[in-house]
């Protein structure tokens, strides 16, 4: 007759709950790549530049006028493409590749970095007086305080991506 082996706590591996992972991937990567292609598509679109001028935003009448549209549209390109690495950084995730998880920090790192330097250029051509390093600053901490989370995260559960 076999014995029963009763396995303690210590023994039994450790299973870590995947809600992030799977709110991430089936929601947030979705959501991000949809939004940021709409957001390209808009600016090489320069759609923006149909909204009435009289709607009080700071610094409009110059953005309007001072021929930013090649800018926008460099910068649209740059979140269509940023979009496209967003389904594709999440079909590797959900396939749990090796390169999956460097490739989604580098996806976070990128889209604050392009939202800084679309800043900091914008307020170099229309010569407006925005606070760009308080907003330069708080995206670049906002990016660092992300991917130091998803390291964390991520980090206890590497043995997944194997493949």
């Amino acid at each position: 007759m076999e014995e029963k082996r009763v396995v303690t706590q210590e023994e039994e591996p450790k299973v870590l709950p995947m809600k992030w992972y799977n709110f991430r991937v089936k929601f947030m990567m979705v959501l991000g790549g949809v939004s940021n292609i709409i957001l390209g598509i808009v600016s090489v679109s320069t759609l923006m530049y149909f909204i009435p001028v009289d709607m009080g935003l700071i610094g409009f009448e110059e953005y309007l006028y001072s021929g930013n549209k090649v800018f926008d549209i460099v910068y649209g390109v740059l979140f269509i493409l940023l979009g496209v690495a967003n389904f594709i950084v999440r079909s590797r995730m959900k396939r749990f590749t090796s390169d999956a998880l460097k490739k989604y920090y580098a996806l976070i790192i990128a889209e604050q970095a392009i939202f800084c330097v679309y800043d900091i250029v914008f307020a170099f051509i229309t010569n407006t007086k925005l606070d760009v390093l308080d907003t330069v600053v708080f995206g670049l901490a906002t990016a660092a305080v992300c991917v130091s989370l998803e390291i964390y995260y991520f980090n206890k559960r590497k043995a997944l991506f194997v493949n």
